[in-house]
């Protein structure tokens, strides 16, 4: 969900697709995993994937999203804590988002009508705020 997020968003902004659990910085693991392709890698290497989510900054007040939706970055920190430093890369994501470790027990069949809904309502709030 956070690459697909991280993918509309960034057509407005820059975006930071941040991590919390583990022990070490996004970019300081990226230097030691081996298969950057694998969740299971990334752990080894002291990146968590406890809650993952969008920031980024719009107009001046930072804001966060993730699958329950958007809001006030601080009220995303104050509920999960403060994300590991460093940032995934929207393309790391959206391949991490198709390793079936992530949650097994998820219909991956369903992505194809996921990413579908979430373009829709991107394109439709882009359009509200007449953004182009």
């Amino acid at each position: 969900m956070a690459g697909m997020i991280g993918h509309h968003i960034s057509r407005l902004v820059d975006v930071n697709i941040v991590v919390r659990g583990g022990w070490v910085s996004v970019t300081d693991a990226r230097a030691t995993v081996s298969d950057h392709n694998s969740i299971d890698d990334w752990e080894r290497n002291g990146v968590g994937f406890h809650h993952v989510w969008v920031e980024f900054k719009w107009r001046g007040r930072w804001y966060a999203a993730d699958c329950h939706g958007l809001r006030p970055r601080v009220e995303m920190r104050n509920k999960w804590g403060d994300p590991l430093e460093g940032s995934f890369t929207i393309n790391e994501m959206k391949i991490l988002g198709d390793d079936p470790s992530w949650n097994p027990s998820f219909d991956r069949n369903q992505i194809p009508s996921m990413k579908n809904v979430v373009g829709r309502r991107f394109n439709t709030l882009i359009n509200e705020m007449s953004i182009h």
